[in-house]
């Protein structure tokens, strides 16, 4: 009777022992593919990261150059209207003591083909 309960005590905890190996095994498996998942979901966002890098320089660039070349045209018109006023609206120079606006006038009758009054009106 004692040999029978001995070999059923070593059979019970040979199946547990086999049941339960398994068991783990399998728990070990989904963690490490659950790992690995999330590790690649990590590579592949800093690779969408680093991939936006370079568009987003150059689309800097391109809002940098745009900048320079609106500052370079305002510069420029700027330069010209001041010219304009300084140097006359036809390119001549001002006569002494004689105002933009005079020259403007002046200029303006040769347009029209009409002298107009040697003093103009000033309302």
């Amino acid at each position: 009777m004692r040999k029978q309960m001995r070999a059923a005590m070593v059979a019970l905890a040979a199946s547990l022992a086999l049941g339960l190996s398994g068991c783990g095994y399998n728990t070990f498996q989904t963690t490490d593919e659950q790992v690995k998942a999330g590790w690649a979901e990590v590579v592949n966002q800093y690779q969408r990261r680093a991939d936006l890098i370079p568009n987003l320089v150059n689309t800097v660039k391109g809002e940098a150059k745009f900048e320079q070349d609106t500052l370079t045209k305002v510069v420029e018109a700027r330069a010209k209207a001041t010219f304009a006023v300084e140097g006359g609206l036809d390119g001549a120079p001002l006569l002494k003591g004689q105002s933009a606006r005079e020259r403007a006038i002046e200029l303006f009758s040769h347009l029209c083909g009409n002298e107009l009054p040697d003093k103009p009106v000033v309302r």
